[in-house]
């Protein structure tokens, strides 16, 4: 007798969601790790649907969600504003690849690691404002150009 793919026992007691780290190097470590706990049948999401891995967990769709590091993690929550809280309720757990905050009793250090990422993401949500902010200022600058060009045309 064969087992249907959708029928493993591992495809339905994983029910785990992995999200890919950028570097090919870290997605290897990620998928050794996955290989290891017996969660090959993991759903993987790529950074860019990290809102999309949200809504699933939250749906309930998952009851586990594995990041690369705690980088990946915090970077999900600058971004994404995951509803956290809801997840850890439903019981889903959050494990890390790579745990080198994830056990971490001093909190001075683990103070540091969230403190780099929180700047990380502001730096880049500042350059985005400064594009937008750049952007926004040569359609008014066109505007009033237009606008005085009309203006003293007889």
């Amino acid at each position: 007798m064969t087992i249907d793919q959708e029928m493993s026992p591992t495809a339905v007691i994983s029910r785990c969601a992995a999200c890919l780290p950028l570097s090919e190097a870290d997605r290897r470590d990620l998928e050794q790790y996955l290989k290891d706990q017996g969660l090959t049948h993991a759903a993987r999401f790529l950074p860019k649907d990290l809102a999309d891995l949200d809504a699933q967990v939250c749906a309930p769709d998952f009851d586990r969600v594995v990041f690369f590091d705690l980088q990946a993690l915090l970077a999900m929550i600058w971004e994404h504003e995951p509803k956290i809280e809801q997840w850890l309720d439903s019981g889903v757990s959050i494990e890390l690849v790579h745990e080198e905050a994830g056990h971490c009793t001093d909190w001075l250090k683990l103070a540091h690691a969230i403190h780099g990422s929180l700047r990380g993401w502001r730096r880049r949500l500042r350059r985005q404002q400064v594009i937008a902010a750049t952007l926004l200022s040569l359609i008014a600058v066109a505007a009033v150009a237009a606008l005085l060009l009309v203006s003293t045309t007889p």
